[in-house]
């Protein structure tokens, strides 16, 4: 599909067909609201004018309230492509601006909008603000949205299919009511400067910050530096992407042994939407010592790899040679990117690489540092003696069949702790399987493992819903609010088994199964 590129603040009109929307309308996703509205009202919209652009699109801001820059009312916007916009997706009031439907993916640095239906049937990523203000607006996307912040206000309707992917939100997203302000300005202040918060009522003022953007100013409070930062400033000196921190990151022993011969450990975490894999190799191969891929699905996927000292002098000074000649961004690595569709060959990653792609790069790299600082600090919680010493307890010795469903688990006031002893038969690793909920959800598991470099640690999981077909997700992959549960969990559940342990030893019954009863009775503990 071919790029066209605008300059200015206004789309051109002699770059897009101007139609009547029932000319149009056979194009359009059968289930937005313009197609559903004309429908159900016998061809009320036929004669709205649609400005149609059989193209993917790139822009340096988009006025969806005056497009043209002359007044003119367009009822829709469609893009049959891809919508690239450098700066701003906004219009100034919430009621009565042109709608949007693209059929690709929508990229753009904030989006301040309302009073339309946004419609985006691939992926919507916003490096900073997405604000949607007052119910008569709504978004709908197919595939997965990404922000730094995410607002809904007056009742804005948000429809994702894919993941989400919001680094900090305030989402409206109760049906009815009279809308909806967030009501403490100061708790307010912590995601929005101050400046754009109306005194009065606390509500936003949409003026000044679409003032602020166009001047290049940004109106987001910059994060809070959480935990997990913490650690990570603790273990890498920088955020830089560069061979240093990516073999620190690719550490054997936050890795998990498997693939061809040459890798020495590799991980990898899946979502919806994307694929981080991390690979480490021995240093005496052929390969790249470490390497990191990251996908986005029906997008693009980026692939970083050290330099390999170990290659013959010919072929480093070729691998240099090449850096220097194709430009590119970091000298000290080989990376390149790629359209997820078949048969596109890789690119070397230079300046004019696409936004999307340098944003996977920057995504991934942060996932797979976080990552890396997890496993560091679960290591350091939770270690494999802990495990080790509770399933070794006396009441947990009746409790020895993690399969069957007779011996299916012990609840302990708040705890449900389910026990498997290490097999070497079948070669399954010690484990214990903590739920908290009474309907089963939110699941952890915490088992014995080797790592890439033989030393044991606790691999901790996460299954939010059991009821799905998914498998359980390693917590270090989650962030900082799963990591802390994780290890509040462990240690609750640690607190419990040696409390019961202790009645037991006293004398005490702890558990009403028969068969944990007759146990104890054979050991002497009743």
């Amino acid at each position: 599909m071919a790029l066209h590129s605008e300059t200015g603040r206004y789309l051109h009109e002699f770059d897009a067909f101007r139609v009547p929307f029932r000319e149009i309308e056979d194009l359009l996703p059968p289930d937005c609201w313009a197609v559903e509205r004309n429908k159900g009202n016998k061809g009320e919209l036929n004669d709205e004018v649609v400005l149609f652009y059989d193209q993917s699109l790139a822009l340096e801001t988009l006025d969806l309230e005056n497009p043209l820059g002359n007044g003119e009312v367009i009822f829709l916007i469609f893009v049959r492509g891809d919508l690239r916009v450098s700066a701003t997706i906004s219009n100034p009031h919430s009621d009565g601006a042109s709608g949007l439907i693209v059929t690709g993916n929508v990229v753009c640095q904030n989006a301040i909008v309302g009073g339309q239906q946004i419609y985006i049937d691939g992926n919507f990523t916003v490096g900073q603000l997405f604000w949607g203000d007052y119910n008569h607006g709504d978004i709908v996307v197919n595939g997965s949205a990404f922000a730094g912040m995410a607002i809904t206000t007056e009742a804005y309707r948000v429809r994702i299919r894919g993941d989400r992917h919001f680094d900090r939100c305030i989402l409206d997203e109760t049906p009815g009511g009279d809308g909806w302000r967030l009501g403490d300005q100061d708790a307010l202040a912590q995601f929005i400067k101050r400046e754009f918060i109306n005194p009065y009522d606390g509500s936003l003022s949409r003026d000044e910050m679409l003032d602020a953007l166009a001047e290049g100013k940004s109106v987001i409070v910059p994060a809070p530096l959480y935990e997990d930062d913490i650690a990570m400033s603790a273990m890498f000196a920088d955020q830089a992407l560069n061979e240093a921190n990516i073999l620190l990151a690719l550490s054997p022993k936050f890795l998990l042994p498997g693939g061809p011969d040459e890798w020495l450990g590799t991980v990898e975490y899946r979502t919806d939407a994307d694929l981080f894999r991390v690979v480490r190799c021995s240093a005496n191969s052929r390969t790249p010592v470490g390497s990191l891929y990251f996908e986005r699905q029906d997008s693009y996927a980026v692939l970083v790899e050290t330099c390999n000292s170990s290659l013959p002098l010919f072929d480093r000074l070729k691998l240099k040679w090449n850096e220097i000649r194709k430009e590119l961004t970091y000298p000290q690595l080989r990376v390149r990117w790629r359209h997820c569709s078949p048969n596109n060959s890789w690119r070397h990653l230079k300046a004019n690489a696409p936004m999307e792609v340098r944003g996977l790069l920057e995504t991934g790299w942060s996932a797979v540092r976080r990552f890396a600082a997890s496993r560091r600090c679960l290591s350091d919680a939770i270690a494999p003696a802990d495990l080790k010493a509770l399933l070794a307890l006396a009441v947990v010795e009746p409790y020895d069949d993690f399969d069957s469903s007779d011996r299916d688990g012990l609840w302990l006031e708040d705890t449900l702790c389910r026990f498997r002893q290490p097999d070497a038969q079948h070669g399954l690793p010690a484990l214990l399987h903590v739920t908290v909920e009474t309907d089963g959800s939110h699941q952890f598991f915490y088992e014995l493992a080797l790592a890439a470099d033989g030393t044991e640690f606790v691999e901790v999981r996460f299954l939010e819903d059991p009821t799905l077909e998914t498998a359980p997700v390693q917590v270090a992959w989650l962030g900082r609010a799963q990591l802390e549960r994780a290890i509040a969990i462990f240690r609750l559940a640690k607190k419990n088994l040696l409390r019961a342990n202790e009645r037991l030893l006293a004398g005490e019954r702890i558990s009403k199964d028969a068969f944990a009863i007759n146990h104890w009775r054979k050991k002497g503990y009743l």
